[in-house]
């Protein structure tokens, strides 16, 4: 199991790289590591944050989040109630809401 630790060195010796390279990725990374459901920067300003009531019935809406149901780890996130949930990238499965 050593190769397995040298593995783990190389990935992050090359990522390490790659974001010093590219420091707006850097940030990205950063914002995205914070989040606690690791929902990508662009869309965490869509979640609600506070909330006082609105006149009539109004409720917030939050991006949905949707997950391959093989466990690959491919994760989207729904931006707008118009776009079509995709297929997982990896394999091409349905993905499911989480």
């Amino acid at each position: 199991m050593i190769w397995l630790g040298l593995l783990s060195a190389a990935v992050y010796f090359c990522l390490g790289r790659l974001l010093g390279l590219h420091p707006q990725l850097n940030g990205w990374v950063e914002q995205l590591l914070e989040d606690r459901d690791l929902t990508p920067p662009h869309l965490q300003h869509r979640r609600v944050r506070s909330y006082s009531q609105l006149p009539g019935d109004g409720s917030p809406v939050s991006a949905g989040r949707y997950i391959c149901p093989t466990g690959d780890g491919f994760t989207w996130h729904r931006a707008s109630v118009v776009d079509v949930v995709p297929r997982c990238k990896i394999c091409g499965e349905s993905l499911s809401r989480a």
